[in-house]
């Protein structure tokens, strides 16, 4: 099965006039969607469309919901690139637990032929729930590659707009490690990472792991607006909602 359970950490560090990091212990669910049949009997705590100590809802995700979640990734694929993708869609994401469900940024590995070929990454926006894709091209052959693309969606209100992103991303193994530095005029000022452990989609890991983690998505959310408020004590400039610019894809 290809469908696991990925561990670890995420931090994140800002590095310009404002000083400030944060690292926080993180599980996320690795789901192939071609496996769902399979993963979801695998614990009686986990489920698809219904309430449960995990959920995976298909609303959550990219839109329009009526369309087949595997379709939508591919329709984005072929908006932003021109191309048509077909093969096998891989979402590493954070699952509603206890009915409550948010996630920051949703990462979809899009394999064909048995290698990464794209990273469709859906950001969601806090408190205004907006959602917006990036789509990442990766050479032919490659397990780990590095982009770079301008900022086009308002995320934080602690960054301005006028940025680029720096990604650095490896397809997703016994390890998975994604890192992506925010530059402003050739520097560095915020940079974010995951550094996760592949353990296998058994029944123990899967309920283990509520135990470790039984409400990850609050854990998220609370954490968000206490790291919100550190940076307002800090004095942190504070930047409005701007519109999303143009789509840009590589």
């Amino acid at each position: 099965m290809h469908s696991a359970i990925y561990q670890g950490v995420i931090n994140h560090r800002r590095n310009d006039a404002v000083q400030h990091q944060f690292q926080y212990p993180i599980f996320m669910v690795y789901l192939d969607l071609d496996e769902q049949e399979e993963f979801f009997r695998l614990s009686p705590w986990w489920s698809r469309e219904r309430f449960n100590w995990a959920s995976f809802r298909r609303r959550d995700y990219l839109q329009p919901q009526q369309t087949d979640l595997k379709q939508a990734v591919a329709d984005e694929i072929l908006r932003q690139t021109g191309e048509h993708f077909r093969g096998q869609v891989r979402v590493l994401s954070h699952f509603r637990y206890l009915g409550i469900g948010f996630n920051p940024a949703t990462f979809y590995f899009c394999f064909a032929d048995g290698e990464l070929r794209y990273l469709v990454t859906e950001v969601t926006n806090t408190p205004w729930l907006e959602r917006h894709c990036y789509v990442l091209k990766f050479a032919a052959g490659a397990d780990a590659q590095q982009f770079v693309t301008r900022k086009q969606f308002h995320v934080s209100p602690f960054l301005p707009m006028d940025m680029e992103y720096h990604w650095k991303i490896h397809a997703p193994g016994e390890q998975l490690n994604l890192y992506i530095s925010n530059y402003q005029d050739q520097q560095m000022v915020f940079s974010a990472g995951l550094r996760l452990q592949r353990l296998p989609a058994t029944a123990r890991n899967l309920n283990r792991t509520l135990l470790q983690f039984p409400m990850e998505s609050l854990k998220t959310i609370t954490g968000i607006y206490w790291q919100a408020l550190r940076l307002k004590l800090k004095g942190a400039e504070f930047y409005q909602h701007s519109k999303p610019v143009e789509d840009q894809s590589l």
